[in-house]
């Protein structure tokens, strides 16, 4: 594995091709096979047991929010639209989408990305058929936060925030967070990895900016590169962000830009969560 990108996960932190073990990380990870989502729809406790761990997870039982948070490039819009088109294919049909461009949600009837829409529409993808949780959101962002261009009380979606928003929907359940913006590696504090069936993947290191595109391309470099691997037929999260770091790397190399240094932080109950319909 490259140095350029790091892999956060509690039982082994592996920066730079170096593993450290962490063993008091063991006992967090028992701790999670005790616990269960309040309920799933049509599930025998057996099920619940093995859904809670991401074991046997379908297509229907993903919950799924993506969403743009600025409307300066319409690579933002590309890049939820085309992650929900791939993921509907596959049979996921609890996905929700909003937008920071009134005009698209015109168009497409998708709500504006705020707060309070965020909030609500985690509410709405965590209903009691759904077992996992994934959240994509691509915009500008500093150590603060990611920015949502239309919500003027409150410009950042911070960590703090995020957590809360995902805690009180999802729960218990597995979850995938997907943070693509500049500084998105401060997203992952200690309240954001506290939860081992968590999976953080972030576009930047807390102290460097994320590559956009050029005027030709469709997608951000971070997301068009997770897409790329997902294209090639990647079966886990984790998977998906290493085989993205050197598509990363190769881009910012050919254009001579400082490194990204993408980070992930893979939660110890849920280092093989797959992909829907992987």
């Amino acid at each position: 594995m490259s140095g350029r990108g790091q892999v956060r996960i509690p039982i082994l932190w592996v920066a730079g091709g170096r593993c450290v073990v962490r063993p008091f990380c063991c006992l967090v990870a028992l701790l999670a096979l005790c616990a269960l989502p309040l309920r799933i729809a049509g599930a025998d406790t057996r099920e619940v047991v093995q859904l809670s761990l991401g074991v046997g997870l379908t297509p229907a039982h993903w919950g799924v929010l993506l969403a743009a948070g600025h409307n300066d490039k319409a690579n933002y819009d590309y890049a939820t639209e085309d992650i929900a088109e791939r993921l509907r294919r596959v049979g996921v049909s609890n996905v929700r989408v909003l937008t920071a461009t009134p005009e698209h949600a015109d168009r497409s009837g998708a709500a504006l990305t705020t707060h309070d829409e965020i909030r609500a529409a985690f509410a709405r993808i965590a209903g009691p058929q759904t077992a996992a949780c994934l959240f994509f959101i691509t915009s500008h962002a500093n150590r603060r936060g990611i920015f949502l261009a239309l919500d003027k009380s409150q410009q950042y979606l911070t960590a703090r925030d995020l957590d809360r928003y995902v805690t009180e929907s999802c729960g218990d359940r597995p979850q995938v967070l997907i943070l693509s913006g500049c500084y998105s590696g401060a997203m992952i504090t200690t309240a954001m990895t506290r939860h081992p069936k968590r999976i953080v993947l972030a576009s930047a290191s807390p102290t460097t900016v994320s590559y956009g595109a050029t005027t030709t391309e469709r997608h951000l470099n971070f997301e068009r590169c997770l897409i790329k691997a997902y294209d090639a037929g990647v079966a886990t999260w984790r998977e998906m962000f290493e085989q993205a770091l050197p598509c990363v790397e190769e881009r910012e190399d050919w254009l001579r830009v400082p490194a990204s240094k993408p980070e992930a932080y893979i939660g110890p109950a849920v280092p093989n969560l797959r992909i829907p319909g992987r």
